[in-house]
């Protein structure tokens, strides 16, 4: 749980200045029906506690049906190792 704060409060004030869902390259998705499937399995992935957290697709999927979304979902896709997670407002230890 204590994770999944650090996600939401990391995500809510990285990227505080643009209000627009941030979906990541439709290419990034693949086939994926659900975005934040795929975001916390990439997180998973590269080893962030963030992405193994039982509540990281319910809380990102909370996020993302908000009217404003500022979760940054392109870059958790883009990130290619911890640094660039870490560069996405992620924690990532």
């Amino acid at each position: 749980m204590k994770h999944i704060f650090i996600l939401i409060v990391a995500c809510a004030c990285h990227q505080a200045s643009s209000p627009v869902a941030d979906s990541g390259d439709s290419a990034a998705l693949g086939d994926s029906a659900d975005p934040c499937a795929a975001g916390c399995s990439h997180l998973a992935a590269l080893g962030c506690l963030e992405g193994t957290d039982v509540n990281c697709v319910p809380a990102c999927q909370k996020n993302m049906s908000a009217p404003i979304t500022v979760l940054p979902l392109g870059c958790w896709l883009d990130a290619g190792d911890k640094t660039a997670a870490k560069a996405c407002g992620l924690s990532c230890p």
